[in-house]
This record gives C-alpha cells, structure tokens and sequence, in this order.
C-alpha cells in the first residue's frame, strides 16, 4: 500500500439551530462580578464546502458535532468562564450572547464535537479548553469524534461576532482494491490502523499540541466505492488524526484481520503526509 498526498476536504456545513444551556458546572458569570457588562453575540460556523474544497469521502461534514463548549479568558490568557451551546434543529448556525465588561479585551476558545464526545460538559471550564487529551477514541470511521476549533480576540460593545471554525484533524482514509467478495473470500472481517508520533494533548486557545504517542483505531470494514483519480476503491475504514496546519508525517500500519483477530496482511507504509483540514489516502490492494 501507499500513502497518497494529500487532497482538501470540504467539510459541508452543519446547517444547525443552536441555543444557549447553562451547565451547572459552567457558570456564564465566574468572573468577578462588574457593572457595565454588556451582552455581546456570537455566531459560530462550520466549514462549508464547494468547488475550491472538495467533500470527504462521505460523511464528516460536521453534523455530529452537537455541542459547542466556549471558554472565555482574559487578555494574558487566564481562564474567566464558559458557556455550552447545544444543537436544537436545523437551519442555523451555533448562535448565543456572551456578557462581557466593556473597555476590558478578552480571549475566547471554541470547541465544536459531539455530545461529551471529548471534553465532558459536566465540570467543564474555560480552562479544560487549555489541555484537551487526544486519546482513547480508538475506532475507526467514528464521525462522532469529529470536532472544530477556534479562537478570536473580542472586546464589549462589538456588533453580532461571527467566527467559523476548522477541523482540528487530518483525515486518512484507508481503501483496496479488493472488492468486497474478494475480502471475503480471504476472510477480512475488520481493520487495525496504527499512527505513530500522534500529539497526545491539544490547546484550542493557543492551537497547540503537546505530547505524542501512537494511536491504534480498529473496526469492521467500512465499505462502500472510494473513488481516487478515476479508479474505484472499496474503502476499509477513516481515521481523524490530529494534525496542525503545517505539513507533518508519521508511520502507519494497517492489518487486516479475520473474524478470530488473526492478522490476513500487514502492510507498513512510511513518511505518511498529515496535515490538519487535507485528507490521506492509503491504497493498495489485498
């Protein structure tokens, strides 16, 4: 198998109607209490696609991240307090107010996923923002571990805050060209994918990694036709990687097993392209 470069995905937008739920653990009023706070809004966003970014292979466009947790900091980046927004219908994007003290600058963290997906809404913080752990989400083609990011400087008394997050991940799609009587016949029943060198830690108010270690994601066979380059691939599984904006690599092992865990092939690729918001293709035959 080889690892293939790496192409743009467009993330079609999530279309969401949002409204603001206070968490008992998060209160929207943590910092010390001020006259002249003033309500300030937001309107948060996902990716869109279109014809300068191309959609992933299938799904991943973002639908699966129904919640937002927001933490808000001060000027030198200490934490203040949080809101959590949580999705309601369709149609909108994540909108809610925050009140914040005017002639005061502030920082403001965002972090789009699915329902406690990776960071827990109970006993959130602003400061659970600053050191999110990247690990234990081991399955593969698991939309719900999507998520977004961003982060923006605000100050009171602006007008309507608009911000459109990015997906903090590179995608590595994993396909053959086997069909899916051919993984049959040869007994492939499900996939191990192994990522060395993945960050450990993520920081949305500074949009840092730290730490690194390998990642192993495993499931069934995805399936389904992967198309790349005019030739059809039937697809194994995806994985989100956690990746930052600049190029990186790192080392990956794909096995396919049968039904008993016994490993069918094992197949070692080098020097695989990660890059946050591009996606990797893996492929090869059985």
């Amino acid at each position: 198998m080889t690892g293939q470069g790496n192409y743009k995905i467009g993330i079609l937008a999530a279309a969401l109607s949002w409204v603001l739920l206070s968490g008992a653990s998060c209160s929207p009023l943590a910092e010390p209490d001020r006259a002249q706070r003033e309500p300030v809004p937001f309107s948060v966003l996902l990716p869109e696609s279109g014809e300068d970014a191309p959609a992933t292979k299938s799904a991943g466009d973002g639908s699966a991240a129904t919640q937002l947790l927001v933490g808000v900091f001060d000027a030198a980046g200490h934490p203040l307090f949080c809101q959590t927004v949580t999705r309601t219908g369709a149609g909108e994007p994540f909108t809610f107010t925050l009140p914040l003290v005017r002639e005061l600058n502030y920082q403001v963290a965002f972090w789009a996923q699915g329902e406690d997906a990776w960071v827990a809404s109970s006993g959130f913080t602003a400061a659970s923002l600053t050191n999110i752990p990247l690990t234990g989400h081991a399955t593969l083609s698991a939309e719900t571990d999507d998520a977004f990011s961003g982060r923006m400087n605000v100050a009171a008394g602006e007008s309507t805050v608009a911000v459109t997050l990015e997906r903090v991940w590179a995608q590595v799609n994993v396909a053959t060209t086997a069909t899916s009587l051919d993984l049959s016949t040869a007994g492939v029943t499900s996939v191990e994918l192994t990522l060395t060198g993945l960050p450990t830690n993520y920081n949305v108010l500074t949009d840092s990694f730290s730490g690194s270690g390998d990642r192993t994601f495993s499931g069934t066979v995805e399936g389904g036709t992967f198309t790349v380059g005019g030739t059809s691939y039937t697809l194994l599984g995806h994985a989100y990687a956690p990746a930052a904006a600049s190029p990186a690599t790192a080392h990956a092992t794909v096995m396919l097993k049968d039904a008993l865990g016994a490993t069918v092939r094992s197949t070692a690729v080098s020097n695989l392209p990660l890059r946050r918001g591009y996606r990797t293709n893996i492929l090869g035959n059985l």
